[in-house]
């Protein structure tokens, strides 16, 4: 931050400057006694909000619950500070346990807790910080670098009209965020109804009005139109299915990639570029490897991803695949696609899971399954070809909305911190010549600071003009 000049009345400082000492306790000491524990992940990155918070007998606390916060603490994880985990303490929290990688900033009489919770938010104090990163796997600060971090420190009366201005112009962008978090939940409804609509035959109807084919109920899951057929799965198949390879951890790091169950999901996926390597032998490359228009099907995961699958394309070779997925390939007049668009709709689905085996936050899927799902076929391969034409053209609309929405989320994001630049500079708001100089304040901080016999932090100010 030194380099610019700061408004009239203002004066740089550090945390350590503005903050006061907090309580540190180790529950152990209390076996039976209750606590509330609010760890890194209670705080909400995007909202800046707390929730979630667990709650522990002393006997079985975490080894790192011994900060005790207060009411208006601002609380900053030092562990992967970019990822920005930072609130303010509410008065339903006061006297929570909080990690010992989350810095309490407890303001000190001369600083609003809301301004110092605005303040840790900027990328001008993220910068401030990143220099004293340390670790490459499990990146962290000090509490001895954030309280050495500076601080632009205004009149007390400013403080106070740059939170109302800030917080007055956030609220509209928290709104905007609020409706756009609302729309993926959509984009997905309107995925799933491409879907259902395809396999009823509705995306190719022809002279049927408006109220596409006439559907017969058949012997499958649900009616589909009179001229379609159903087929099991083990007649569609040409070779498969195959559960994939297992492997050491030793084995992996270089070599060959490997498909991984994170690398893809529904409608979406990395390419062979970013797996992760495996050192393979020649015979295991050849049993394993991935061919283009192969079908992949998860077999084993949460329920919630369980079947999730995926069509191999030249960006997904060479590869091979891991064991918690399974590998089919369907016979040349059968589009491949085809088939993995009728396992993503809702009764694909449903179908592929009906006999699926659960356990307590798992569940899985066998080759028998996979071969006895129902899939309902056109008697024209080619109209199987336009199912396929038709819905990629619906969801390529669908997903290029799903970037803007994106877009939309990144340019709030910008918004945020560009208000927030402003606010620091002292251009958001007009200085009142009439209001104490945050220096007179500084000072005051000080003498309470020694009259308490609290210990003197790091910093020193820098007066402006």
């Amino acid at each position: 931050m030194s380099g610019r000049e700061l408004p009239a009345g203002w004066v740089e400082t550090t945390i350590g400057e503005v903050t006061r000492p907090y309580r540190t306790v180790d529950p152990t000491h209390d076996p039976e006694a209750t606590f509330r524990y609010i760890d890194i992940g209670a705080i909400d990155n995007v909202t800046h909000t707390i929730s979630s918070i667990k709650i522990f007998s002393g006997k079985n606390a975490p080894s790192r619950a011994r900060r005790v916060v207060a009411r208006g603490d601002v609380l900053y994880s030092t562990v992967r500070p970019y990822l920005k985990n930072i609130a303010e303490v509410p008065a339903e929290f006061d006297g929570s346990l909080t990690s010992t990688g989350i810095a309490v900033l407890r303001p000190s009489a001369g600083i609003l807790s809301n301004y110092l919770r605005l303040w840790v938010l900027t990328e001008e104090f993220a910068k401030s910080i990143g220099s004293s990163m340390d670790g490459s796997l499990y990146p962290a600060v000090r509490d001895s670098d954030v309280e050495a971090a500076p601080v632009a420190l205004p009149p007390l009366a400013e403080q106070r009209r740059i939170v109302e201005k800030i917080e007055a112009l956030t609220a509209r962008s928290r709104r905007a965020r609020e409706a756009l978090g609302a729309l993926p939940a959509l984009i997905d409804r309107y995925r799933q109804s491409i879907l259902a609509a395809a396999f009823r035959g509705d995306l190719t109807a022809k002279d049927q009005g408006n109220d596409g084919r006439d559907l017969e109920p058949g012997e499958g899951p649900y009616p589909i139109p009179h001229e379609w057929k159903w087929a099991a799965m083990q007649d569609l198949v040409s070779s498969g299915p195959q559960n994939g390879l297992y492997l050491p951890k030793s084995k992996y790091g270089a070599g060959h990639p490997i498909l991984r169950i994170d690398n893809f999901q529904d409608y979406s996926s990395s390419a062979a570029v970013e797996f992760k390597k495996v050192e393979l032998s020649s015979s295991e490359r050849e049993v394993y490897g991935l061919s283009v228009n192969d079908i992949v099907i998860n077999r084993v995961n949460a329920p919630s991803h369980l079947g999730k699958c995926m069509v191999v394309s030249e960006r997904h070779v060479p590869a091979v695949f891991e064991s918690n997925m399974m590998r089919l390939r369907v016979k040349g007049d059968v589009p491949a696609r085809y088939v993995a668009y009728f396992l993503k709709s809702p009764a694909g689905r449903k179908a592929l899971l009906s006999n699926a085996k659960w356990a307590v936050n798992q569940a899985s899927i066998n080759q028998g399954d996979v071969l006895a799902t129902p899939v309902p076929l056109p008697v024209h391969s080619g109209e199987m070809q336009e199912i396929v034409d038709c819905i990629e053209s619906a969801l390529a609309k669908i997903e290029a909305f799903g970037a803007g929405v994106e877009s939309m989320f990144d340019r709030l994001s910008t918004l945020d911190q560009s208000i927030l630049a402003k606010a620091f500079r002292g251009e958001l708001v007009p200085q009142d010549p009439n209001d104490e100089p945050a220096s007179v304040l500084l000072e005051r901080i000080r003498a309470e600071r020694a009259a308490a016999g609290e210990k003197p932090r790091r910093g020193r100010p820098r007066r402006a003009g």
